[in-house]
């Protein structure tokens, strides 16, 4: 996965000159990476309920890198962060 997106906001971040602007730019980047968090998490779990439709919560798990316990977590929407 490319991340480079990523990587060009932290550099515009830090490219920012004064404290007061770059703490309120940092303050509506992190709501903004909240926001995309949670549809990231949405889709994520999109995914591993239909992985679940066809495959056990063991198989999921090896093919993700997760414990089953982590892939049943994800498709009740357990998850608390």
């Amino acid at each position: 996965m490319d991340t480079s997106s990523l990587d060009r906001l932290i550099t515009d971040l830090t490219a920012i000159d004064g404290h007061a602007e770059r703490a309120r730019a940092a303050t509506d980047l992190l709501h903004a990476l909240a926001e995309v968090q949670q549809q990231i998490k949405e889709i994520r779990q999109d995914d591993v309920i239909e992985l679940r439709k066809s495959r056990t919560l063991r198989e999921v798990g090896e093919e993700l890198g997760m414990t089953t316990a982590r892939v049943d977590q994800i498709a009740k929407a357990k998850r608390r962060d």
